[in-house]
């Protein structure tokens, strides 16, 4: 059975963990044509990141859970405990 897990987090807190994982709040445009005119209307090179400082640190989170669920794969290399570890990798949803 799942469990609900609520992280409450201040702006400041946020911040720093954002800063100390290297969010950025502009990145580079992945439809960029190089091809083409800059133009920051229809051919910008950079954007802003479409993932929130919120989302970054919940993804950010979920991957930390995900692969401590994953480590004990290693300690239990049977198929069972494989096929478990990766069931409750599956089944985890952070949101």
């Amino acid at each position: 059975m799942p469990s609900d897990i609520t992280i409450t987090i201040g702006d400041a807190e946020l911040d720093s963990f954002c800063k100390c994982r290297r969010y950025k709040a502009i990145i580079d445009n992945p439809d960029y044509d190089d091809e083409k005119a800059e133009d920051e209307e229809t051919n910008p090179v950079t954007i802003d990141n479409p993932e929130s400082k919120l989302e970054f640190f919940k993804r950010h989170v979920k991957t930390y859970v995900i692969d401590c669920v994953m480590s004990q794969v290693i300690t239990d290399d049977t198929s069972t405990a494989k096929s478990d570890a990766e069931a409750k990798r599956d089944a985890l949803e952070i949101s």
